[in-house]
């Protein structure tokens, strides 16, 4: 299989690349697939598409092997791999909230940097794998849909929801931290 892959990149650096990320995370990405998937055959099938979309953007990939590789491979199977699920059941997820705008004030000078780590962490999938693309990453939306497999203006759309259920969750332990 993974001449198949290799016979798809041009460059020889990027199949030097796409090799070494192939070796380390094919198992990795198996065992997130089924478990997900619940199904030997789809698992492979998962496995397969997330290779594709890596390949697609194997320029967003550092030439190392480290802990940032790792994050993007995991991203891009889940969400491969969710949808394939979703697609398979034919059920989607109803993701839409409450309309309402909140507005929620509060001085972040307080919250502390590991606060908002676990906070993000909390975050549903759905969102929270989108953020860390955005923000840590840097990622452009345009970029981040390519790679999750969604439209645009639905990375954009869980952003905006990725961001105000932060603010919310940082203004409620930041009150609730002030409560004596």
């Amino acid at each position: 299989m993974l001449f198949i892959y290799l016979s798809l990149i041009d460059s020889e650096e990027n199949k030097d690349k796409f090799e070494t990320l192939y070796l380390r995370h094919r198992k990795l990405m198996k065992y997130i697939a089924l478990d997900i998937l619940g199904d030997e055959y789809a698992a492979e099938d998962a496995v397969h598409n997330a290779f594709l979309k890596i390949i697609a953007n194997l320029d967003k990939f550092s030439e190392e092997d480290c802990q940032e590789n790792k994050n993007l491979i995991v991203i891009i199977i889940r969400s491969v791999s969710i949808d394939m699920y979703r697609k398979r059941n034919r059920e989607f997820e109803n993701t839409d909230i409450l309309d309402k705008e909140l507005t929620v004030e509060t001085d972040f000078s307080v919250v502390q940097v590991e606060d908002i780590l676990k906070e993000i962490e909390a975050l549903p999938e759905i969102y929270r794998d989108v953020l860390l693309l955005k923000v840590e990453y840097d990622f452009k939306d345009r970029d981040i849909a390519k790679m999750l497999g969604i439209n645009v203006d639905t990375v954009s759309k869980r952003l905006e929801r990725a961001r105000k259920q932060l603010k919310q969750q940082i203004f409620k332990e930041v009150h609730q931290n002030e409560e004596p």
